[in-house]
């Protein structure tokens, strides 16, 4: 639990005592690769700190095309927030890409600690504003920047990744087609 300590003090200062409040309602769950932590269609009720690995929210076409909308890297926290929040079912998935280590909450026993632990309500507002910002500042990247700076930023930001996920994930995260990355790459590596 020290990783799950050290994540919500790297965003906002929290006493011991909500510490282990946060640490009574969390458990720790393996997912192996493929594995679905939410799926479109369910009812979440549970969020996720992932403490090692890496997964993916994606939303899936009546066609059963799927696009990517979010790559998350440990250690970070995870989950089907509008289904959270709203209490209407998911819209999204949530999938292990490789094998993850997760702790797992109920999102309700967490809601119930903040009359108790205000500090513990900090830290949800500052997260959610650290998503929103990193959800903005992608919506505004996949306007503006062309496919080519989309990559180049993506490997500044998750470089490593190109080496343990396929590259059919990263094209869908950039909005391109696996065919369109490959010429990227391609043009990259000829200089």
């Amino acid at each position: 639990m020290d990783d799950l300590r050290h994540y919500i003090r790297s965003l906002v200062s929290v006493s011991d005592a909500t510490l282990d409040a946060v640490e009574g309602v969390m458990h720790t769950r393996q997912l192996t690769k493929n594995e679905y932590l939410a799926r479109a269609g369910e009812f979440s009720n549970q969020i996720a700190f992932l403490r090692a690995g890496i997964m993916r929210a994606y939303y899936r076409t009546d066609e059963a095309q799927e696009y990517n909308k979010t790559l998350f890297v440990g250690p970070c926290m995870v989950g089907a927030l509008t289904s959270l929040v709203t209490g209407q079912e998911n819209k999204i998935y949530i999938q292990a890409l490789v094998p993850c280590e997760v702790l797992v909450g109920d999102y309700q026993e967490l809601l119930r600690l903040y009359d108790a632990h205000p500090d513990l309500e900090r830290f949800a507002r500052r997260m959610v504003e650290v998503i929103y910002v990193q959800k903005e500042e992608r919506e505004i990247d996949l306007v503006l920047l062309t496919a080519r700076d989309r990559y180049l930023k993506f490997l500044e930001e998750y470089g490593s990744l190109t080496q343990e996920i396929p590259l059919y994930h990263i094209a869908s995260y950039l909005g391109v087609t696996p065919t369109q990355l490959s010429r990227i790459r391609n043009s990259l590596a000829q200089g």
